[in-house]
């Protein structure tokens, strides 16, 4: 058995040359492999977060056209500020009578959903309208318009985008909220 040992460590020695010229080349194509491989994720990252799809919300405001005894749908402005084609699944609206949309009742937002299969351009805009209705009899009190906006990539990537606007009696005009929980984008 140590005779054995001994002439493979014999061999290794006569060869070192070889079989480090054998181990560098493997080592090399490995190096090759990993960088083609870190070329196409960096490629695919560059191109899944910014060639994507991205929408806003650009206005809210009452649907004048729409007023029933004095209650009005509010009507909201989306436009996809991305570089590719959104396409638009569906679309959530809460009108919220009360103090504080995000404590409705101790309950959560139940939103009203239109399915939907509408595409949007880049630097496209629609707008949609919601379900419930305000109701200008009680202009004065406080109330939330809060919604999404459901849409998929060129790849199915799903992405949504929240909005919440607060009723401001006083300029007559939707305010957006700073409330992360309404106000995102992914």
């Amino acid at each position: 058995m140590l005779t054995q040992i001994a002439r493979i460590l014999r061999f290794l020695d006569i060869h070192a040359g070889a079989i480090t010229a054998i181990a560098t080349a493997i080592m090399a194509l490995f190096t090759i492999v990993l960088a083609r491989i870190a070329c196409k994720q960096t490629r695919l990252i560059r191109e899944t977060t910014t060639h994507r799809p991205k929408l806003i919300i650009r206005a809210v405001k009452l649907a004048m056209e729409s007023a029933e005894n004095h209650r009005y749908a509010v009507k909201f402005v989306y436009v996809n500020n991305g570089n590719t084609v959104a396409h638009i699944t569906e679309i959530g609206t809460a009108l919220i009578n009360g103090p504080d949309c995000w404590n409705y009742g101790s309950r959560e937002v139940r939103f009203e959903i239109k399915p939907c299969s509408d595409k949007l351009r880049s630097g496209e805009e629609k707008s949609g309208l919601t379900c419930t209705t305000f109701d200008w009899d009680k202009k004065s009190e406080t109330w939330f318009c809060v919604g999404y906006i459901q849409y998929t990539d060129a790849r199915d990537v799903f992405r949504k985008t929240g909005f919440c606007r607060k009723w401001n009696p006083e300029s007559m005009n939707w305010d957006k909220t700073n409330n992360e929980e309404y106000e995102y984008s992914f």
